[in-house]
């Protein structure tokens, strides 16, 4: 999956809560991931986004983010339920059953892959008090004006 490289129903994310430019955990990281999930709940076939490779395709891992959530617990564990929680918060209850989280171990890394449905509604994402709409365009995620967004959900969601 990963050699196929990014499109409109894979996009490779190197970390999900680790700020590599930071140095630090940013809740930047969980905006732009939920950014991509509402862009594959509002398409029509959905998609896959793989958390621990690097936008060239390369196996990263996620040890940077488990590491975020101590040793206290399972990690992978509190990061699957970091990522529910996100994409529930800001997408809706509604979108749970269109997200499956997936653990895999590849190249030696451990990844993580969400895997997402196409909603049988349009999906908004609230940030900062504000509803946006996200769809995907080739390998990229974009926001949709609201004259875009009305057009698009119109002919998208009969």
């Amino acid at each position: 999956m990963i050699a196929q490289g990014e499109s409109h129903e894979l996009e490779f994310k190197e970390t999900g809560r680790w700020d590599v430019r930071q140095g630090m955990v940013s809740p930047v990281m969980g905006q732009i991931l939920v950014k991509t999930v509402a862009g594959f709940m509002n398409s029509e076939s959905g998609g896959s986004l793989i958390i621990g490779v690097d936008d060239s395709g390369i196996a990263i891992g996620i040890d940077r983010d488990l590491a975020t959530f101590g040793k206290k617990h399972n990690p992978k564990d509190e990061f699957e339920q970091y990522l529910q929680n996100l994409i529930l918060s800001r997408c809706g209850k509604e979108s749970a059953a269109l997200v499956k989280i997936i653990f895999h171990t590849t190249q030696g890394k451990e990844l993580c892959k969400i895997e997402v449905k196409p909603s049988l509604k349009q999906v908004y994402v609230t940030e900062d008090s504000v509803e946006k709409f996200y769809v995907r365009s080739g390998n990229t995620t974009q926001t949709l004006s609201m004259s875009e967004a009305h057009e698009y959900i119109r002919h998208r969601f009969r």
